[in-house]
This record gives C-alpha cells, structure tokens and sequence, in this order.
C-alpha cells in the first residue's frame, strides 16, 4: 500500500530539490520591519551570509512511503454453532518523512559555533524518508452464532509496534546525531486488547408463554 508525502514536510510549490532556502526578516512591535526601507543596512549578501540564515534540503530520489502488510489465520470449529480463530499479522511500513536538524552543534564545552560544523550558517532542516514502523500481533476470537437467543462474539490481541515518530507531519528527530535514539515502542503501542459482545434476542409476543 502507497502513502503520500505530507505537504508540510515537503514543499511541492515548485522549489528545486535537493537544497532551496527561504530568508525571512523578522519584525517586533518595537523595531517593525518597514518595506519602504528595503533590505537591512549591508544588502542582502550581509543578510545571505549571516549565521542565522536557515536552508532546507530534500533528497532528489526521494521515494514514496509504503507499507507491506501480511497475516495467517488457522479457524476451527469446537461445536456446531461456533468457531475459534487463531492468527498472526504483521506490518511494515517504509520511506515514511522525518524531519532533522543538519549543522547542529554537537554537545559539549565552549561556544555554539565552536561546536557547529559550519559556523557562517544557520541550521538547515532536511527532510528524510526514513520513519518506519513495525507491528506484529497474535489474533485469537471466538465467535458464536445464534443459540437459544444468545450470540457472542469476543477477541483478544497480544500485539507490539516499534516506530522512530507516531505520525509524519512535523516530527523533528530528537538526536540529529544518533537517528537510532528514537526507535522504540510507538505511542499508539497497545500490547494487549480484549473486546467483547453478547446479544440476547428478545423472544417475540407469540413465543410469550400464555395463561
């Protein structure tokens, strides 16, 4: 099954991968940004070359996510009217966007831009196709068909899902060092799961016992 690439985490507005950037001149309300003065003192190449410029950058091939789905069921019948179903099921989901920090300062002592690997630039956002996911689960239910008025239906999941983010738009990886810090147990992560039902039917006016 194939996914869509999420607009927010990838711009389809006609900007050219693998690298473009946006430059932004921000205002408050006590030094507001006034067009009619056009760019700050020093042109734009001051403003280009500042450290705060920030870029973006996408892979050129990047691929499409999808995800393979798959599952075994065995179904047999104790009696007559029921039958109990026993089964596993897997997923595995690929090429799903990350979003990371590049040129980040790396922990430690001294300054900021002693620990950024290109001090005359900002941080660059870059998109990944990265945010898999696994889910493997054992299925067990019971169902029972209509007998004496009474029907039931219940069914148990032991399951268990790995994931680097729970969803895919917006979603920063928390290390751009180590994209393995986030792999662990999704948030949507539900180890087990029993739901069940009984419906009893009413017995009409006719099958009412009479004096």
């Amino acid at each position: 099954f194939y996914g869509v690439t999420v607009a927010n985490n990838f711009s389809n507005g006609g900007t050219n991968a693998p690298f473009f950037t946006t430059l932004a001149l921000p205002g408050t309300f006590d030094t507001p940004v006034n067009v009619a003065n056009g760019f700050p003192a020093g042109g734009a190449l001051s403003v280009l070359k500042s450290p705060s410029l920030s870029g973006y950058y996408s892979p050129i091939d990047r691929r499409s996510p999808y995800s393979q789905k798959w599952n075994f069921n065995f179904e047999f019948s104790p009696g007559k009217s029921n039958v109990i179903d026993i089964g596993y099921v897997g997923q595995h989901a690929l090429g799903f966007p990350l979003l990371n920090w590049f040129n980040a300062p790396q922990p430690g002592p001294g300054s900021i831009a002693s620990r950024t690997p290109v001090p005359s630039v900002g941080l660059v956002l870059g998109y990944l196709p990265i945010n898999d996911s696994t889910f493997n689960a054992l299925e067990i239910s019971f169902r029972q068909r209509l007998f004496h008025g009474l029907s039931a239906q219940s069914a148990f999941t032991y399951g268990h899902s790995y994931a680097y983010e729970s969803g895919t738009d917006g979603n920063i990886i928390t290390n751009p060092y180590n994209y393995r810090y986030d792999w662990g147990p999704a948030d949507y992560d539900v180890r087990q799961r029993w739901v069940s039902a009984l419906v009893y039917s009413l017995p009409a006016a006719r099958q009412l016992p009479t004096a």
